[in-house]
């Protein structure tokens, strides 16, 4: 069990707080990031190749293009793997 220096075992920050945190330090530290806040995706287009752009389409009409997507929902986004030749 990990206790910090105060004896504490956890904290409990509430999300406004969380995400407040989050926002200023992607815009303070990522110019080259934005956040679409309210939006949902509809569809995922991934590459063919494995280093080529996967194409998120939301439902605003907008489109990313990213080389890395990470789910962090687990079983929100069901892809495929891109098998990658290690040697």
């Amino acid at each position: 069990m990990d206790v910090d220096s105060d004896g504490n075992l956890a904290y409990l920050v509430e999300n406004d707080i969380t995400v407040c945190a989050l926002t200023e330090c992607v815009r303070d530290c990522s110019p080259n990031v934005s956040v679409a806040y309210g939006s949902s995706a509809l569809r995922y287009d991934l590459s063919e190749t494995d280093d080529g752009p996967t194409t998120i389409h939301l439902d605003n009409g907008d489109k990313i293009s990213t080389r890395l997507l990470v789910s962090i929902v687990p079983g929100v986004l069901t892809l495929g793997t891109v098998p990658f030749p290690w040697s």
